[in-house]
Formats: C-alpha cells, sequence, structure tokens
C-alpha cells in the first residue's frame, strides 16, 4: 500500500506570518456554486513556527534561502513555540459543506482563508511533490474529490512534541491524523496533519465533504494542511496548479496532466 510521505513544514523561515480571528460572509458566488458562512483566521503579523534538529534536512535551509533570513543560532531538538491558534472561535465548524465547483471539485477549504493566504498558493514544497497551506488548527478541510475512503491515518500527537527525531520512534506516524480518498480514476488524495477526522475507511464522499479538521500532528512543525496527489503507477503530482486554478477560475485540472516535478526543492 502506499502510503504518505513524511512532511514537516517550516512556517517562520516561509514567512513571517499568525493570526487573528475573522468571520465574514461571502458575496453571492458564481452559479453552480455552493454558498455559506465560515468563521476563518486571516493572517496579522505574528510569527510562525518550526521545529529544528541537530540533522536539519537540506529544504529547512532553502526555506531560509527564500525568506532571506539568516540564523545563527544552532538548531535545537525542540520545536519552536507557535502563535497560531490552537483553534477556529466555537460555532465555526459546524460541519456545513464546503464550497463545490462545476464538474465535481470543491476547494480544500473555505475561501475567504485561501483569500488571506492566496500567496501560499504556488508555494513549493520539500524533497517531493506536494503541497502545504498553513492555517490554524480547527480549519473545516473538504475533498477537492469524491471517492472512496481506501484509509485514514489517527496518530494523535506530534512528531516533535513526541521525541521522533528524525528517523521515527515510539510509533510515530507521519502524517497524524489524515485520510487517503481514491477518486473513480485510481487517483489518491491524501490529507494530512489533522486535529479530527470526520468519515469513515469505505464510506464515499462527494466533493465538498468535510473530511477532517486541520491541526499540528504528524510530522507537523506548525498548523498547516498538507495535501499529496498520486495518479495510477504512484506517481506524485504537484497539486499547486489545480488548487489555484479551482480558486481563481473555479475549473479544475485531470490531475493526471500536473506536473511530477516542478514543485518541490
Amino acid at each position: 500500500m502506499l502510503t504518505p510521505q513524511e512532511d514537516d513544514v517550516d512556517a517562520h523561515a516561509l514567512r513571517k506570518r499568525g493570526w487573528s480571528n475573522s468571520c465574514r460572509t461571502r458575496s453571492p458566488p458564481p452559479t453552480g456554486h455552493q454558498h455559506h458562512r465560515v468563521c476563518v483566521h486571516t493572517p496579522s503579523r505574528c510569527h510562525g513556527a518550526r521545529p529544528r534538529t541537530r540533522t536539519a534536512p537540506r529544504w529547512m535551509t532553502r526555506y531560509d534561502e527564500i525568506a532571506g533570513i539568516t540564523s545563527t543560532a544552532p538548531p535545537t531538538s525542540e520545536p519552536a513555540p507557535s502563535t497560531a491558534p490552537s483553534q477556529l472561535p466555537p460555532g465555526c465548524v459546524t460541519g456545513t459543506p464546503g464550497e463545490t465547483l462545476p464538474d465535481g471539485w470543491a476547494l480544500p477549504g473555505p475561501r475567504p482563508l485561501i483569500d488571506a493566504t492566496r500567496n501560499q498558493l504556488d508555494d513549493p514544497h520539500h524533497d517531493y511533490p506536494a503541497w502545504d497551506w498553513i492555517i490554524p488548527t480547527g480549519t473545516p478541510i473538504y475533498a477537492v474529490r469524491a471517492g472512496t475512503v481506501a484509509s485514514t491515518y489517527a496518530w494523535p500527537h506530534n512528531w516533535w512534541e513526541q521525541g521522533c527525531t528524525t528517523k521515527g520512534v515510539n510509533g510515530c506516524a507521519t502524517c497524524g491524523i489524515g485520510i487517503t480518498i481514491v477518486d473513480d480514476l485510481g487517483i489518491r488524495w491524501t490529507y494530512c496533519h489533522g486535529s479530527d477526522l470526520h468519515v469513515t475507511p469505505g464510506s464515499h464522499v462527494e466533493a465538498g465533504t468535510m473530511i477532517i479538521t486541520s491541526g499540528n500532528t504528524g510530522r507537523s512543525g506548525t498548523p498547516h494542511l498538507h495535501i499529496e496527489i498520486r495518479t495510477p503507477g504512484g506517481i506524485q503530482r504537484c497539486p499547486q496548479p489545480l488548487i489555484t486554478s479551482l480558486y481563481q477560475t473555479g475549473n479544475g485540472i485531470d490531475p493526471r496532466t500536473l506536473p511530477p516535478s516542478g514543485c518541490s526543492f
């Protein structure tokens, strides 16, 4: 069975960002789009967080280069404290379906939050094709495409807080709380680092179904959503062009045509 690759995100070096609360109602969406009120966190000026280890992967250094940050302090084995909120305001996650788009597509999260973090849409991922979306714990995450739940992952701990090191010990699981959905073309959609699961193995989910709420479990350095797309044959594809197209135009892209490289370093 194919399993999600290990993931970690360096929020501080990607951008200096934090979060403030905001509840808003979207203007009427285009025809064919579902509409609902959501409560989200939008960026303020606080710092993100990340762990460093004595054997820090090369992508941590690369994130520093992208952000123009020079660090003279030696890395430690403990994660930096996070200024991101631990959860969304009460009552904001209600199980309401996400925004569905034509031809069976959906956004992975609330549009107002994507509006506030759209500069992340083309962010590269470390080491292999995938996308990390830095968002606060408790954000509703929706299935981008319909399919059958092939696997769920339920390790409720944070990799660094459990002392997993870079190699993984004590039953550490890289995805944390997450899910893999297989669509009707055999494409595998994996969502990692959640705080709660909302579906069960073997169940069918439609695009726009809330499948997890985001978190900071597994090999994660700050609250975020990790998305992987694998087409038949186990080929990993870059999600960034698809998510960007869904957000900007409402149109999907056949995942089999997404690039297998060029979105990592």
